[in-house]
């Protein structure tokens, strides 16, 4: 495995376990305080998403990958997250 393929590897995961804990860190908040439970749920999974987005682009800063392969590297990370917000919050 070439380091490429390391930092692309680490850019997705990094990212999806930041995600993972920011998710189950707003359900604790959310089960302690009902009231603001649907307004923080979806500001959330925009907020996550966009944090994600930064995880990954610090560790794919460096690769020399077209546009189209980051923004397919996005789109992975994001149906990651999705998959880990459904499963946290329903």
């Amino acid at each position: 495995m070439n380091p490429n393929e390391i930092k692309l590897y680490l850019g997705i995961i990094v990212s999806n376990f930041t995600s993972v804990f920011l998710f189950a860190i707003i359900a604790l908040i959310n089960a302690r305080i009902y009231s603001f439970a649907v307004k923080t749920v979806w500001l959330s999974l925009v907020l996550v998403l966009i944090l994600m987005a930064l995880v990954s682009a610090f560790f794919w800063r460096h690769l020399q990958l077209h546009w189209i392969e980051y923004l397919k590297l996005y789109l992975l990370n994001i149906l990651v997250a999705l998959f880990w917000f459904l499963t946290l919050f329903y």
